[in-house]
């Protein structure tokens, strides 16, 4: 027992004391939408710095050539979802360049994803962007086992009640 003490206090003597554990921020933060990059990915400046986000739980078409088969498995045609993201990314930049967002972490999903992106959601005067891209039919909800959300109930919903009575862009042939 006396060894362990011994120990014990060696290590905290070789610690810095004033360090911290990293304890990760999910306070909202603001920030200002600089580019829509596509419908879940927008370039944004927080407090002067220039940083990518990707929306939690929403999935955007991608119309290059190597993604857009990404969509294709719902039984959409390239045509529409071509239609969709142009439409989409329009009314998107309509609503947030050049305008302060509010962008929360959720403690469920990680802080980034394979691309360095921040994972976020975002809100434009307390709309829930992922929520309104699901509802108007522009995204599909992001069914990656790997990203969880504390979100990605109430956006399954929203998303399967959009494309099941054919509401919204995607889904209104």
């Amino acid at each position: 027992m006396k060894e362990i003490m011994i120990i014990l206090i060696l290590l905290c003597s070789c610690t810095d004391m004033d360090s911290t554990p990293f304890i990760r921020d999910l306070s909202p933060q603001t920030a200002f939408v600089n580019e829509i990059i596509d419908g879940d990915t927008y370039v944004v400046d927080i407090n002067g710095s220039e940083k990518h986000i990707r929306v939690l739980g929403i999935d955007y078409p991608d119309v290059s050539d190597d993604r857009i088969d990404n969509f294709l498995d719902l039984d959409i045609s390239k045509k529409r979802i071509i239609f969709c993201y142009d439409d989409g990314k329009k009314e998107l930049i309509k609503l947030l360049v050049n305008k302060s967002v509010t962008l929360k972490a959720d403690i469920a999903a990680p802080d980034r994803d394979v691309y360095n992106r921040l994972l976020r959601y975002v809100s434009v005067n307390g709309t829930d962007i992922g929520l309104l891209l699901l509802n108007n039919g522009y995204a599909r909800f992001l069914n990656d086992n790997e990203i969880q959300c504390s979100r990605c109930l109430r956006y399954s919903q929203f998303y399967n009640k959009a494309k099941d009575s054919k509401n919204g862009c995607l889904w209104n042939n």
